[in-house]
């Protein structure tokens, strides 16, 4: 099992919700990822870290999912059913089948490493694109705003590099705007169809090159990644699927 840098897993400004309460629960939960780690390194048994693991983020969800909902409602927050259907889908369909992989494969050191990556992979992106939109930290209101009037391929442009600023720290720049059938190598390729405010249907393809795949799964998870394997492969699943939603806001 690759090494898994407990240093690496900390709480930052740039996670900060700004509601008391929700910050503490969301530092507690990299507390408790750092702790699973910690164990990890020092070779306790797999089968009982996790199921402790499991135990504590089936309860702990579930008190802090509640709390946030409530907090939503409060505010009358309104993008409160989605991002509930959010925490249902964590809590209803990824965590059993986080459970259903660690007991099929009788804690694997593969299963448990992947349970530990989805959990690092939860907390960053679910914090920073959805738990900071309620008090509106994240945004793409400004980002549009300073693309208006301008194409749709700027606006995309913008977006693109906000998401990968504000994600990674990582500067990202418009190379072409077409694409000719270029070969990127060994990748993993997403497509989206997406319908613009002008009403105009386009195809957009990611292409998530084998060195960003490996640099955004050590970016998010803490873990130094020299290869692309199963875990790093599921971080850049969650990923696309936020980026993609992430374009959403604006794109249809």
């Amino acid at each position: 099992m690759e090494n898994l840098n407990q240093n690496q897993i900390k709480w930052n400004e740039r996670l900060k919700v700004g509601v008391d309460y929700i910050d503490t629960a969301h530092e507690k939960f990299f507390s408790v990822v750092r702790k699973l780690i910690r164990l990890n390194e020092e070779e306790q048994d797999d089968k009982w870290l996790c199921t402790e693991g499991m135990k504590f983020f089936k309860n702990y969800t579930i008190e802090h999912f509640a709390q946030e909902e409530a907090y939503m409602r409060s505010i009358h927050y309104e993008k409160y059913e989605e991002h509930k259907l959010l925490h249902d889908n964590w809590r209803n369909i990824t965590l059993p089948a986080l459970e259903r992989d660690l007991e099929t494969s009788n804690f694997s050191p593969d299963s448990v490493r992947h349970f530990i990556s989805m959990c690092i992979s939860y907390i960053n992106i679910h914090i920073i694109m959805e738990d900071r939109a309620i008090t509106g930290a994240f945004s793409t209101e400004r980002v549009v705003k300073r693309a208006e009037g301008t194409s749709d391929i700027s606006i995309l442009k913008e977006m693109i590099s906000h998401f990968m600023q504000y994600m990674f720290s990582l500067d990202t720049h418009l190379v072409s705007t077409y694409y000719s059938g270029e070969d990127f190598g060994k990748s993993i390729y997403y497509k989206a169809i997406y319908t613009s405010q002008k009403d105009e249907k386009f195809q957009l393809y990611f292409v998530f090159e084998e060195n960003l795949v490996m640099y955004i799964e050590s970016e998010v998870t803490g873990i130094k990644v020299f290869k692309v394997s199963k875990m790093a492969i599921t971080t850049i699943e969650q990923f696309a699927q936020g980026i993609i939603q992430y374009l959403g806001t604006y794109f249809n």
